[in-house]
């Protein structure tokens, strides 16, 4: 492929595309609470979906029943590694 063709991706960014389509572990401060869960995978349009089942509070985690969530904006999730930070 000439390299004109070549797609350009920004430098010091990694992509993992064997996890496209598959649920992705997020953040999210909720009445200034910061809970954990997960952004399912969806259509990739609005509105997504996030399940909430932990919340961060006095410097520890605990479960929490889940919590669904519709988002129109992912601006305020914060995308976590697998590994949970």
């Amino acid at each position: 492929m000439p390299r004109e063709e070549a797609l350009a991706y920004p430098r010091k960014v990694t992509y993992n595309f064997s996890q496209w389509g598959a649920d992705q572990p997020v953040s999210l401060f909720v009445d200034g609470v910061r809970h954990f869960g997960v952004l399912k995978a969806g259509r990739g349009e609005p509105p997504y979906q996030v399940v909430l089942s932990e919340v961060f509070e006095h410097g520890a985690s605990r479960r929490i029943a889940p919590r669904t969530l519709e988002l129109h904006d992912l601006g305020d999730l914060h995308f976590l590694h697998q590994h949970g930070h």
